[in-house]
Formats: structure tokens, sequence, C-alpha cells
């Protein structure tokens, strides 16, 4: 990825300098142009204008624990709505209105789930400055007012 969009890579598999892998920016730790931490990548967005997803104020180690987090929330709001589900089916007439109601219940369950506040970063030099893989950071400039997008 680079904003040349040229980044193919050499015989060797090496790819050209400022160019990257989305494999290799996942996970980044985001840092401005201050040196104070940002967020981190969770994911690239592969449009025409290429974008960096950030997790605001989140490092790896906190997304994994928000993850798990989700992961038992989700389960949970399933077994909420199977029961549910089951009620409506075992007397049909408790409830005006089963697929509304059903509509509603997950929506709410949905909306109590936690999830990390991201933002987007166009992957061009106006925004990021050298990406470091292997000591896993990547400098942001003027991201100030994207973070409040």
């Amino acid at each position: 990825m680079n904003e040349r969009r040229n980044g193919k890579p050499e015989a060797d598999g090496t790819l050209p300098e400022g160019t990257y892998y989305v494999r290799d920016l996942v996970g980044l730790r985001a840092f401005d142009e201050t040196g104070a931490f940002v967020g981190t990548v969770v994911g690239v967005l592969l449009t025409k204008q290429q974008c960096l997803e950030i997790a605001s104020g989140k490092t790896p180690e906190e997304l994994e624990e928000l993850e798990k987090i989700r992961a038992e929330a989700l389960a949970e709001a399933d077994r909420t709505i199977r029961a549910f589900e089951r009620k409506i089916r075992e007397n049909p007439g408790s409830v005006p209105n089963p697929e509304k109601a059903l509509k509603s219940r997950r929506k709410k369950l949905e909306a109590a789930i936690p999830k990390a506040e991201t933002f987007l970063v166009p992957f061009v030099s106006a925004y990021v400055g050298d990406a470091d893989p292997v000591q896993g950071t990547i400098a942001l400039r003027n991201v100030g007012g994207l973070m409040n997008l």
C-alpha cells in the first residue's frame, strides 16, 4: 500500500520503500507527531482512497481484552434472544408483534455490547509518516481533527 499505488513486489518478494502488506499494518501502535499514543491500527479499508482504521486510544492488549468481553456479551445476547424466541413460540399471543419485538430486542442488546471507537486516516503522506512493522509502530500527522469526526 502506498499513495502511488504501484507497489508491486520485487522478484525477491520485497516491497518497494513506503509500500506495505495489510497484514504488516494491522496491529501497529499509532503515534502522532508529538509522540503521543493515538491508538492501534485495526484494519485497512481497501477502497479507491485507502484508509487506516485506528482504534482510538486502545493498545493491542486492550483490544484483545475487549474482544474477549465482546465475545462473552455476544454469547449472552444470543442466549437472551433464543429464550425470547422460545417464549414467543410457546405463547404465540404473548407478544403483539413478535417480529418487531425481536428486532427491537436485538437492537438494544447489540447497542449494549462494548466496542472500540475508531477513526479513519487516509493512507497518504499528509497523514501517514513512517511505518515500522518490526518495531510495531506507525507515525501519523495532522490526526487531531480526524479523531473527532
